[in-house]
């Protein structure tokens, strides 16, 4: 069955960051597109679709259901915490019989201070580190789901 992974948080946490470096993980170029981005990844045997834009107003629903009908078997997205991209993720996994893990990124207090506009080097080096780990958590999640196909 196909999975859909849903990295969902506020604004500014991460979400779009991380799934980038998971894309490059995957060995995607992503050299020439936007900050926000899509493409499908070939991994394992298995097509992986990421699509990091979760702002809303954005037609990411119409890039994660592209991502499911061009048959990937995970679709990496993200989404706000709650309102329009968080109903339009849990339709499209109801209406296309996905299964949908809901997940997060690492995140801090220096996170917060750069939000509220303290420009902090610590700050940066420290976000930069937990994308990279967040990132890492979801290709882990990936190869979980690969692994155990029976049970997703």
């Amino acid at each position: 069955m196909k999975t859909i992974i849903n990295v969902f948080g506020w604004a500014d946490m991460g979400k779009s960051s991380s799934i980038r470096l998971l894309a490059e993980m995957l060995g995607a170029d992503i050299s020439g597109q936007d900050w926000d981005i899509k493409c499908r990844i070939d991994y394992k045997g298995h097509k992986v679709g990421i699509v990091s834009q979760g702002d809303p107003g954005y037609g990411q629903e119409k890039d994660i259901e592209q991502a499911i009908k061009d048959g990937c078997d995970v679709t990496v997205c993200a989404s706000r915490t709650k309102g329009e991209t968080v109903h339009k993720v849990w339709g499209l996994a109801k209406q296309y019989n996905c299964n949908l893990i809901w997940t997060s990124v690492c995140w801090d207090d220096y996170q917060m201070m750069v939000l509220n506009g303290v420009n902090n080097e610590v700050a940066a080096i420290r976000r930069d580190i937990l994308n990279e780990v967040s990132a890492s958590d979801l290709l882990k999640l990936i190869d979980a789901i690969i692994e155990n196909e029976q049970a997703f």
